[in-house]
């Protein structure tokens, strides 16, 4: 973004001509200024510059208000995914919820849009890529091309080639990189005007060197990248400082001084600069000739930057002058932060020395979240470094937070103990009030065998049976009353790969877990908790010697309805803190959620982070007085039909009470309820739609429960 540009419809507010003046004399310091660019001399090949930005950008680009309420105090500073997540989603929701209908081709928003793509990557939250998707789809896939080869104009084309790159290679459609290509194949083709800088002002390099290297990605083709590469070290030979290890934002600042007598560095200037190494980097191949020397130059701006980092962990808009700046510039420190932190992850950088860099710096960005959601302390549109309010939140800045808070996430991860794999569901456990008639249900209704079976302590009496449905999952079925009636839902197990491990991970989330993991009567290793409604959960280990292993292979008779549990359902009270323990912590996502009325939410689909299987949250607003209906098992058959046949024609069916009603669910796909002795509900469902359409998720809010 240079407002001296032409024809600069979109740039920079001024101030006088008189306060300029003043401040190009390299004697006079400049002192800080608010949210205002000088009028100045054109760079080489430019006209004056505009006076004031457009009013779409001055209109959509952000505001500073008086009152902007309370900081936010659900946020942590804690470099773990569960709390890095929340701060994303909190800031990314609010932020597309203001933005959202003024979205527009600006470079203003470019950052934006790659920070929401990253906020759909660590959050798991596909409400924001979608919504770049509808933006793209909205815009044609086209650039802003009225000011060609103006970089500002091409910032777009990052946000499009990354749909286009992260899409399944064989489905990936040329259309939304075709006007992208068609720029830049014009930009390749420019005659070079030696006495001319293309990208005489340091924020280009966030603009246009991402899209030119994403380009030589998808089409193999080097062209594009060495033309980046050529423009990129002119540029760099003009504003790059050799000493300091900065870049001046462009050569009007090459005499000017600081109050302090310092240089003039702009903190969100050099923050494009290495946000746009790092998006290069990203994509460049490992043997392009001239990357030592980008990482060479991100390992001098970064290593310069941390040793100038504020007492709160964030930079002032002036880098040497931070004493004549109220206020830490968050758009610029979002910048830092993300650059430092993939630096670490990329193992660029020492993790011993930038490790506490990133860690004062996440910090503190999150200490200017406020309670709805706004991100403050950001500098307007500018070229220099200037004063702004607290409250002060502009659409580039939160970008850069949600750059931020991805690799955040990513060296978080490799931090302290990680999530093992949670591969599926390993079983199901219920209450049954008479063993003997439940036995009747499962095995001569509906086929399965019975494999194991654990007895009261000193007793022949039956406590457990465990009824097998393949040989990873199964039924267990407790003789016991149930321990909060009328819920007869003992416990959800899942299996994991390391059961220890996933102890400790979730010990270090701050999830109550127990001192040790046992060995369970069966065998294997395993342990408990609950989760935020209460629900016993349980994550198992399994092991060769344990009897399930053992069991493989046996006691899977021809005549089971169905050879998989699809999924588990359970009451749910608060979507929102089930939604964070399932996904944040335990790495489940959301597939899809649907509504018995229009009205009301009535179910959430999350699908375990490492297999197919999936639970299904039962929301609600009041406890209903039978719960056998929310909590069931559903098995997975290819013809709902033909398992009704079987099932009628079993002599077991004359002693069952119930008719079997099939029907298409809210999901389209065909299911049949069955209900055990107890009333708990066993379901029979196609796992595909009956059209072979998927289903468009809900959009209606979820219930309140009545206790809240």
């Amino acid at each position: 973004m240079c407002f001296l540009s032409l024809p600069l419809s979109h740039r920079r507010s001024t101030i006088s001509t008189l306060l300029f003046l003043a401040s190009l004399a390299a004697t006079v310091p400049l002192a800080p200024i608010r949210a205002q660019a000088p009028q100045a001399a054109s760079a080489p090949g430019a006209t004056a510059p505009a006076n004031t930005p457009s009013n779409l950008e001055q209109s959509t680009v952000g505001d500073s208000p008086d009152n902007p309420g309370p900081l936010a105090t659900d946020v942590s500073p804690a470099l773990t995914h569960a709390a890095i997540s929340s701060a994303a989603e909190k800031v990314a929701s609010w932020e597309l919820a203001r933005t959202q209908p003024t979205f527009n081709r600006l470079w203003t928003y470019a950052a934006l849009y790659d920070g929401f793509l990253a906020a759909s990557k660590t959050t798991g939250d596909p409400r924001f890529h979608d919504a770049m998707v509808r933006m793209s789809d909205g815009f044609g896939w086209k650039l802003i091309n009225d000011r060609f080869p103006h970089a500002d104009d091409m910032a777009l084309g990052k946000t499009y080639m990354d749909l286009y790159l992260d899409s399944n290679q064989a489905s990936r459609d040329p259309g939304r990189t075709a006007h992208t290509k068609e720029v830049l194949d014009q930009l390749l083709s420019r005659p070079d005007d030696p006495s001319k800088l293309l990208w005489w002002w340091c924020d280009a390099l966030y603009m246009a060197p991402p899209v030119l290297a994403s380009m030589a990605e998808a089409t193999g083709d080097r062209r594009y990248l060495d033309y980046m590469d050529k423009e990129w070290w002119e540029t760099s030979a003009s504003l790059y400082d050799p000493a300091e290890h900065l870049f001046f934002r462009d050569s009007r600042y090459f005499t000017q001084k600081q109050k302090n007598g310092q240089k003039i560095f702009w903190s969100r200037g050099n923050g494009w600069v290495v946000g746009g190494l790092v998006k290069v980097l990203s994509v460049m191949p490992a043997d392009y000739p001239t990357r030592p020397k980008y990482i060479e130059q991100f390992r001098q701006m970064v290593d310069r930057v941390a040793a100038i980092q504020g007492k709160d962990g964030l930079w002032r808009s002036g880098l040497l002058d931070p004493d004549s700046y109220d206020l830490p510039e968050v758009s610029g420190s979002g910048f830092f932060t993300y650059a430092m932190a993939w630096g670490i992850d990329q193992g660029i950088l020492d993790r011993a020395k930038f490790l506490p860099v990133v860690t004062r710096a996440w910090a503190g960005l999150i200490s200017h979240i406020y309670a709805d959601g706004r991100l403050g302390s950001i500098q307007p549109i500018d070229g220099q470094p200037g004063m702004f309010k607290p409250s002060a939140s502009y659409v580039y800045g939160v970008g850069s937070f949600l750059l931020a808070a991805s690799e955040v996430d990513i060296l978080a991860k490799s931090l302290g103990p990680q999530r093992p794999h949670i591969t599926g569901i390993s079983h199901s456990a219920y209450f049954v009030s008479d063993l003997p008639k439940a036995l009747a249900f499962w095995h001569g209704l509906l086929g399965y065998d019975q494999y194991f079976s654990l007895k009261e302590e000193g007793t022949s009496q039956v406590r457990i049976a465990f009824i097998k449905i393949n040989d990873h999952q199964h039924i267990e079925l407790f003789t016991d009353p149930p321990t909060a009636a009328p819920n007869h839902m003992s416990h959800l197990c899942f299996t994991v790969d390391n059961a220890k491990q996933m102890r400790d991970y979730l010990s270090a989330q701050g999830i109550p877990v127990p001192s040790t993991v046992g060995t369970t009567h069966a065998g294997d290793y395993a342990f408990e908790i609950k989760d935020p409604d209460g629900t016993l959960i349980e994550f198992v280990q399994q092991l060769p010697t344990g009897v399930e292993a053992q069991a493989a292979g046996k006691f899977l008779p021809s005549t089971r309805i169905a050879s998989s549990i699809y999924h588990v359902g359970f009451k749910v009270a608060d979507n929102r803190k089930a939604i964070d323990f399932y996904h944040k912590i335990l790495g489940f996502n959301e597939t899809w959620r649907g509504s018995s009325t229009p009205a009301q939410l009535s179910w959430i689909n999350m699908r375990v982070p490492d297999g197919d299987d999936y639970v299904e949250f039962m929301l609600y607003d009041h406890v209903p007085a039978q719960l056998g209906g929310m909590n069931h098992t559903a098995l997975l058959v290819p013809d709902v039909q033909q398992a009704i046949a079987t099932l009628t024609a079993r002599p077991a069916f004359k002693n069952y009470a119930r008719t079997l009603d099939p029907h298409v669910g809210k999901n389209g796909k065909r299911q049949v309820n069955l209900f055990d002795p107890d009333g708990t509900r066993v379901e029979i469902m196609e796992g595909h739609t009956v059209d072979g359409k998927p289903v468009p998720p809900s959009t209606a809010p979820p219930p309140i429960p009545e206790h809240q």
